[in-house]
């Protein structure tokens, strides 16, 4: 994923290389969402085809607001009735946990995976990254 963000207007441009897009939590009116793919859609994994292209999508993140990246090792847990984590329950887990501070609430999404799943071990690679806008820089 390759994010640019501009400090001053919280305008930004991504896109992805096969990873999943992150999530967009807003704080202030209390909604969990995918950034959105935007013309650009999912490029392959970087490195696979010598001509591949990657679109840019854009978006607007306000301060309080929190992009939460993962792996796809998380998402594709399943669970009992091989549903995925990140069909209904990821989403509803997110919306529950969207008080808290970054650290917990990474540690309490990879809780409910685990507990989704009824397993403590992922089949996958699991990373999680949390970047939460606190403040805009002053505009010159």
């Amino acid at each position: 994923f390759y994010l640019v963000l501009d400090m001053r207007t919280g305008r930004m441009q991504y896109t992805t290389a096969g990873h999943p897009f992150p999530f967009h939590l807003r704080k202030s009116v209390g909604t969990v969402s995918m950034l959105p793919a935007g013309g650009g859609g999912k490029g392959p994994a970087l490195g696979l085809f010598d001509n591949a292209s990657y679109g840019a999508a854009s978006g607007t993140l306000e301060p309080g607001d929190l992009l939460l990246f993962y792996t796809d090792g998380l998402s594709e847990a399943e669970g009992p009735g091989r549903e995925l984590f990140e069909d209904r329950e990821m989403t509803a887990s997110l919306q529950q946990l969207l008080p808290l501070e970054p650290g917990a609430l990474l540690t309490d999404l990879v809780a409910a995976a685990r507990k989704f799943k009824g397993s403590t071990d992922f089949e996958d690679d699991v990373c999680l990254l949390a970047v939460e806008l606190t403040k805009l820089l002053p505009t010159r």
